[in-house]
């Protein structure tokens, strides 16, 4: 009796080992698989999540740069004096500037020839123009003038060009008073018991003699400037 009970403890024995040591596998085995499915679904959520913000900030960008074209469709062209129009039609196409003589004395130059000649050759033009004084001639598109200073300044510019013409006038020191009136239309001066002056006005023709700085940031710059008077 005493012999089969041992041998059943026995049984009893190696089945309970047997059975913690399967158990015992599973529970290490099971873990790990499963921990690796969890590190690769981790990594490729991580993966999507990169591509998600990538592909937010490239909507983001596309709809910016949509936006900027919308509004630059939408801004109405920089208002022109009528008469610029006009005077545009009529204009003969600008020579290519290797073909002219050199620059006369007392030559007048056109803003319509002044302007493209840059647009098309800024080295010939500056070779031509820079540093020589001469008279250009054109119809005023705006004005301005600065505060504490005396010079006021003319600009010139016509439809379909970025460039622009900017003569700089030192008006007589008998004026006291420079400013510029009428919603920046014309410049008036104003002097000791007189009335005031206007000087220019947007949509004038006017020749100016002055001398080329040259072209920079778009501006075809003239220094000195006095309005031609013939004699």
């Amino acid at each position: 009796m005493a012999i089969r009970a041992a041998r059943w403890l026995t049984f009893v024995t190696l089945f309970l080992c047997g059975l913690l040591v399967t158990l015992a596998d599973e529970t290490i085995t099971v873990p790990k698989a499963r921990l690796q499915e969890l590190e690769r679904k981790a990594a490729d959520a991580d993966r999507l999540a990169t591509e998600l913000s990538a592909a937010k900030a490239e909507i983001a960008r596309l709809k910016g740069e949509q936006t900027e074209l919308k509004k630059a469709a939408a801004k109405p062209a920089r208002w022109l004096p009528p008469a610029v129009e006009k005077a545009e039609q009529k204009q003969p196409p600008t020579p290519p500037i290797h073909t002219l003589p050199p620059l006369a004395k007392g030559e007048v130059v056109s803003i319509h020839d002044l302007l493209n000649h840059y647009a098309s050759d800024v080295p010939a033009a500056d070779l031509r123009f820079r540093k020589q004084i001469f008279r250009i001639r054109g119809i005023v598109t705006d004005v301005n003038k600065e505060l504490f200073v005396s010079p006021y300044r003319v600009i010139f510019r016509l439809p379909e060009q970025t460039l622009r013409v900017v003569c700089e006038v030192r008006p007589s020191d008998e004026f006291t008073k420079v400013y510029v009136a009428g919603d920046h239309e014309r410049v008036v001066g104003e002097k000791s018991g007189r009335a005031p002056i206007t000087f220019i006005s947007v949509g004038d023709e006017i020749t100016y003699t002055g001398r080329c700085v040259g072209l920079r940031n778009g501006v075809v710059s003239f220094e000195n400037c006095e309005p031609f008077r013939a004699k």
